[in-house]
């Protein structure tokens, strides 16, 4: 008997891993990994109590966020270039569709990291100023596009099955105005005057849009009571609009501030304007005092809901592990955030010592999660799985339908053969990882909630 031809280490590697059928079921939600990941990088190098290992640990981070985030851009794109319908199906259902917003807040986390760790270098900041704008295109596209498909193209949206995963449509219009913020100091005029009107503009329409929102979804939780324990964990998102936008539009605030003192800057047609230096520097204060006043404001806010979601996690604590898990993780980072640099403004050691505290258990809830995330995601894949993957793919005109006799005539499209043909290799030969397509989901597991994309 020949002996059977050995086959590189790279194809059983891909064989027994199981990458196609991974990629196949990776949906959007997988980028609140790099969310999570990313908001790390910020806490530890805005830490009230700063140290160089603090920073050279969120430099680790920052390096994590960037492969993490390529591996994932990577697998959305093989995912749709093998089966396009599925876009279809991801802009088609909200609860899919929200998730594009992570992919615009992990960019907008990659951008600060340049920031952060490159500011010495003007040609870094270059660098960070056109990807910023790239930041501000695709966030616009997600979330005034999400907005649009919703009303115009998707089914009827019922109270009960509301979650705070649709904030993350407007959520990135924030994060980008942060961004911007951070990237004032270090561009010259006319372009940094420009990124603080477009961060501003950002900031109120997000926040805008957040509080509309909030007043909904708090209304759902009165009438309809808490969504399920797979899903209990999207309460948290709540804080991120709050949380983010303070820290933001402190940024914003102290910039405009020393660009007053610095520029002799004031809203009149005449250049220079006509106003006495002190005028101008009691308005530096001025704006500097009212950034403060609005982070209070948003801070208080966020804090209601801070509690509101650990109560509401406590009691209805979830039965396993599953991706919206990281759905806590970049709220309540971006908490810490808005603390840290309010703590550093107004010089309370209390807030300074609360800040620390939200911002630890940050990177304890991370811990939790990456190990949760590469035990049960990658190592055994039960957190890669697509709602209804299969009937998307068989029952779209465009991609052929199942035979439903045996003489019936059937086309079959290029996705519809390849899904085929995975099944078939699965059926036959047996995998150290993931599970079949072809699994019939129960209970939470209909409404997406494994992967935190819907609850009720």
């Amino acid at each position: 008997m020949a002996p059977e031809s050995k086959q590189s280490p790279w194809k059983i590697w891909l064989r027994e891993w199981n990458w196609e059928e991974r990629i196949t079921n990776f949906t959007p939600s997988w980028f609140t990994v790099t969310m999570g990941t990313g908001v790390m990088t910020q806490l530890l190098v805005d830490f009230p109590y700063p140290a160089q290992w603090l920073r050279n640990l969120g430099y680790c981070f920052w390096i994590l966020d960037i492969c993490i985030f390529t591996m994932f851009t990577v697998f959305t794109v093989l995912r749709y270039c093998w089966y396009p319908v599925l876009m279809k199906s991801t802009l088609k259902d909200f609860s899919q569709s929200n998730y594009l917003g992570a992919i615009s807040i992990s960019f907008n986390t990659l951008i600060t990291g340049i920031i952060f760790y490159y500011d010495y270098r003007e040609s870094a900041m270059w660098v960070a100023y056109v990807m910023w704008w790239f930041s501000v295109a695709l966030t616009l596209a997600v979330s005034l596009g999400a907005v649009f498909v919703m009303v115009a193209k998707q089914e009827k949206h019922e109270l009960e099955k509301i979650t705070a995963v649709w904030l993350l449509s407007f959520i990135p219009m924030i994060v980008t105005s942060a961004t911007g913020g951070a990237l004032l100091p270090y561009i010259r005029y006319p372009n940094n005057v420009a990124v603080l009107i477009v961060s501003f503009l950002l900031w109120s329409a997000g926040e805008s849009f957040c509080f509309i929102f909030t007043t909904i979804y708090f209304w759902r939780l009165m009438s309809c009571n808490l969504p399920t324990r797979d899903a209990i964990v999207s309460c948290c998102i709540q804080m991120g609009p709050f949380g983010m936008g303070a820290y933001s539009i402190q940024l914003q605030a102290v910039f405009l501030s020393q660009y007053i003192k610095g520029s002799h800057f004031g809203p009149t047609q005449s250049e220079p304007p006509p106003l006495p230096q002190e005028t101008l520097l009691a308005t530096a204060e001025a704006v500097h005092w009212l950034g403060i006043i609005v982070a209070l404001f948003l801070i208080g806010h966020c804090t209601f809901w801070f509690v509101e979601s650990f109560s509401s996690v406590i009691f209805r604590i979830p039965k396993a592990f599953n991706i919206g898990f990281w759905a806590f993780t970049f709220p309540l980072g971006v908490y810490g955030l808005g603390l840290c640099h309010l703590s550093k403004d107004i010089r309370n050691s209390g807030l300074k010592g609360y800040a620390a505290t939200i911002s630890v258990l940050t990177m304890l809830l991370w811990l939790l999660c990456a190990v949760g995330t590469v035990y049960k995601g990658f190592w055994k894949g039960e957190l890669f799985y697509a709602p209804g993957l299969e009937d998307w793919i068989y029952n779209d005109p465009r991609e052929g339908k199942r035979q439903e006799q045996a003489d019936e005539p059937r086309t079959v499209s290029k996705s519809s053969r390849r899904l085929e043909e995975m099944q078939a290799r699965k059926r036959t030969a047996s995998s150290s990882g993931g599970y079949s397509i072809d699994k019939q989901p129960t209970g939470d597991e209909e409404n997406g909630l494994t992967n935190g994309s819907e609850g009720h």
